[in-house]
């Protein structure tokens, strides 16, 4: 929800100050931001009659008990190679070989395109350049999981698959190591982690990784497009401060910045959750669990 009003009476001595009260009580939310923004009240010159000049935004948000619905534990069918795992009208499909959801369905229609994988590498800015070429080095453009096994097993509220896994280039040593745990709950949402070390070398190197998560691949339709974040515009952490948080909806196409120059592009800092559906409003929800995944 949102609460809005206007303040007319800014009339403030210079170095003086003045107190408006604001609600007559603040409200209390886990995800809440005051936004003050400041305008022309008369015509300028330079600008028309309410021109927005400068906005502040504070984040009031209090931690707040999360209320726990209980849901029962999914279905799976356990496979040669396959697992499939179901929650109402929900099936995944985990490709044990390779470590990965290759399929999710809703209603028995597919939504991805192609399976889900880990994704360390990103078109760099034109002030990156040089960390592409030295990360080029070590192959981590190309680089692709390798699986050892796939364990399932049934926990109090989830069915959960780790995988030991290797994250490299070709003919290059592995860049990372460790265990990717995914685990899939009866409400039909899945949680992704992966727990693991950056080779050592590349670390005294002083290199990082480019970026670490997972890709989805949909199929046509999933045009639409909504998040909670800083908007309207594409925000980066060394390029967030000239937009606010707030609830934005636009679409797949109009996100993306057509740069001469193929680069990262769409961002959104500091998003809460992101969603994209189709025109009948079926898709997904993407969001973090902790500020550690």
């Amino acid at each position: 929800s949102v609460i809005s009003g206007r303040i007319d009476d800014t009339d403030i001595a210079p170095q003086s100050a003045k107190e408006y009260k604001l609600f007559e009580k603040a409200p209390e939310s886990s995800c809440c931001y005051l936004t003050l923004t400041f305008h022309e009240k008369e015509e300028r010159k330079w600008a028309p009659a309410d021109y927005e000049t400068g906005f502040v935004q504070f984040d009031l948000s209090v931690q707040q008990e999360k209320n726990t619905v209980s849901y029962p534990i999914p279905n799976v069918s356990d496979g040669d190679r396959y697992i499939k795992i179901e929650s109402g009208n929900v099936c995944y499909t985990f490709d044990k070989p390779y470590g990965r959801i290759s399929s999710v369905a809703i209603d028995g229609t597919e939504m991805l395109s192609s399976p889900v994988k880990v994704e360390i590498w990103k078109s760099h800015g034109y002030n990156q350049l040089g960390d592409a070429d030295d990360r080029r080095s070590a192959a981590i453009q190309a680089a692709v999981q390798k699986t050892y096994s796939s364990t399932v097993t049934t926990e109090s509220d989830c069915i959960k698959i780790t995988c030991p896994v290797s994250i490299g280039g070709p003919a290059v040593v592995p860049i990372l190591n460790g265990e990717i745990a995914y685990k899939f709950y009866g409400d039909g949402s899945a949680v992704m982690g992966f727990n693991g070390q950056f080779r050592q070398l590349l670390a005294e190197m002083n290199m990082r990784l480019p970026r670490f998560g997972f890709c989805f691949g949909l199929k046509g339709g999933y045009e639409n497009m909504e998040y909670f974040g800083k908007g309207p515009y594409e925000t980066y952490a060394d390029r967030h401060r000239g937009c606010r948080y707030g609830k934005f909806a636009t679409t797949v196409s109009e996100n993306f910045v057509p740069y001469i120059r193929p680069i990262e592009n769409g961002s959104h800092f500091g998003t809460r959750y992101g969603t994209v559906k189709n025109e009948n409003g079926c898709g997904m929800i993407f969001a973090p669990v902790s500020k550690t995944t």
